[in-house]
């Protein structure tokens, strides 16, 4: 079996890596490591503890202090200076939030703040505000339903978004498309 051989070098490198690996992909790894280097392994298990092994690459819903924690708030340090003055990037989804968004209904997240990383082209981390949450089947993000509308101040657009656990921000460093909520 193909593992990761030896792909990530340092803790954040391990944490992005996981961020970008599909559902099932984590447990599947996690369970059956092939080829994955030893240093690649005890990195997983570093920010995947053994007794974490049964969830997937979205976390489960339960008890906010047994939630899987993959990221700390230094991993957002540089990302700080574009939310305002007294509030702080959420390094991992809360309770509520993964409640809401794993049922697919309205809840606490319509009038929160939300950090998302568009293409570099078009700002890269830019702060929004979450203006509604979406009805209209017919509004589509990819070939996902949109399930938030989001204001961005910036420069005074409203944006559809599929907001997801699984897009929810590693680090910093995450890929397009992924989101942070601030508060």
């Amino acid at each position: 079996k193909k593992g990761l051989g030896n792909v990530t070098k340092n803790r954040e490198e391990c944490i992005n890596f996981l961020s970008c690996m599909r559902d099932g992909q984590l447990r599947e790894l996690i369970n059956d490591p092939g080829d994955t280097a030893p240093a690649t392994q005890a990195l997983l298990a570093e920010v995947m503890p053994e007794e974490e092994t049964e969830a997937a690459a979205e976390p489960a819903p339960v008890a906010a202090e047994e939630q899987l924690c993959l990221t700390d708030s230094a991993a957002f340090n540089d990302l700080q200076s574009l939310v305002p003055l007294g509030a702080s990037i959420i390094g991992s989804p809360p309770q509520w939030l993964i409640a809401e968004l794993e049922s697919n209904s309205p809840g606490q997240l319509v009038g929160k703040s939300i950090l998302y990383k568009w293409p570099a082209k078009d700002g890269g981390w830019v702060l929004g505000k979450v203006k509604c949450f979406n009805t209209d089947e017919t509004i589509m993000v990819g070939k996902d339903t949109c399930n938030y509308v989001v204001f961005y101040e910036q420069d005074g657009t409203d944006a559809e978004h599929f907001l997801s656990l699984r897009k929810y921000a590693r680090s910093s460093k995450s890929r397009t498309d992924h989101w942070l909520l601030v508060e």
